[in-house]
């Protein structure tokens, strides 16, 4: 990737007000590139790079973070932390354009709040929204909490946003819920003042004085797919779209599960190994083409005469099942 490509990748509407600060990288990890004497690290610059232009809803760490910090103790000869190159040199490759496609689709749906498409009939449940909106004992309440606090400092700079607390996994409150001699007070007051004031009328937040009502959610993560139903939604189960939380949830890794699929799965895994095995064999005996692939059949308890494609596919899946651990 050129310096070009990546100027026109980080342009995208998916990066949004991220694009100064991923071009200020680009300029810092491209020069390295072309200094042989950082050459025992070019490969990380090169996986850093790739990184970078890929949506950020796909991120599992801040690359952004991680690639000033390495830029800028390289071109200082400065120590770097060991565990900071073993965490590089573990990254793994950027996923396909399959899966940044649907991650960028995922990003515009987080974006404009258009969840629409989750929901079967969504205009049925639009004039329950409406009447939290326009809820005078909810605008009077609004305006006592802007009489006690200034809420510009509690504003998000660029969009006018105060979200209520983003709770953990499993309910658990972030490091800043508890109150603690260090705990910033008026900060305190103002989160557990504005939470409750979220609940009650089933808000995740407030745009300057516009309700942003909660709605039902299906957010993916690196790790899971969270459904997100607010409190004040009854909500039955033929109202879900749930071809559409299939495909917010889709990877491209899943495979089919069910008894049979999954013994088929393991009885295979089982076949890999014994080729593997027999594979290792059969190589260590000095044998090589035909006569390998035969030795493979007779110590792996194969069909013999099984065709030379078929050995090719056997091998490159186990390379993959390698790589990814699973054998």
């Amino acid at each position: 990737m050129t310096s070009r490509d990546f100027l026109g990748k980080i342009k995208r509407a998916v990066f949004q007000h991220q694009t100064p600060r991923l071009k200020k990288r680009g300029e810092e990890l491209f020069p390295l590139l072309e200094q042989p004497e950082h050459q025992p690290h070019h490969s990380r610059v090169r996986r850093l790079l790739e990184w970078l232009v890929i949506p950020p809803t796909i991120w599992l760490v801040d690359y952004i973070g991680l690639s000033k910090v390495l830029a800028q103790r390289i071109n200082r000869k400065e120590p770097i932390d060991p565990r900071m190159l073993s965490l590089i040199d573990e990254l793994e490759e950027p996923p396909g354009p399959e899966e940044q496609e649907r991650a960028v689709d995922r990003e515009r749906i987080l974006l404009t709040g258009d969840y629409a498409g989750l929901l079967r009939n969504p205009e049925k449940y639009l004039a329950m929204e409406q009447r939290m909106v326009d809820n005078p004992q909810r605008i009077a309440h609004w305006n006592r909490i802007q009489e006690l606090f200034k809420l510009g400092k509690f504003r998000h700079h660029a969009k006018g946003i105060i979200r209520r607390t983003q709770y953990l996994e499993r309910s658990m409150p972030p490091e800043d819920f508890y109150l603690t001699e260090e705990s910033d007070e008026e900060r305190w007051l103002f989160r557990a003042i504005f939470d409750l004031y979220c609940k009650r009328y089933g808000l995740f937040g407030m745009r300057f004085d516009e309700a942003l009502v909660e709605r039902l959610t299906v957010t993916r993560t690196q790790f899971t797919t969270n459904i997100s139903i607010p409190r004040y939604l009854k909500i039955a189960r033929d109202d879900i779209m749930w071809d559409a939380v299939q495909e917010t949830h889709w990877n491209p890794d899943l495979t089919w599960q069910g008894p049979k699929a999954s013994g088929n799965e393991l009885e295979r895994l089982e076949m890999l190994r014994r080729i593997d095995c027999a594979t290792i064999q059969g190589k260590a005996e000095g044998l090589k083409g035909e006569p390998l692939r035969r030795r493979v059949e007779e110590l792996a308890g194969l069909p013999p005469h099984t065709d030379k494609r078929t050995h090719i596919r056997w091998q490159n899946e186990i390379k993959e099942l390698k790589k990814k651990g699973v054998l």
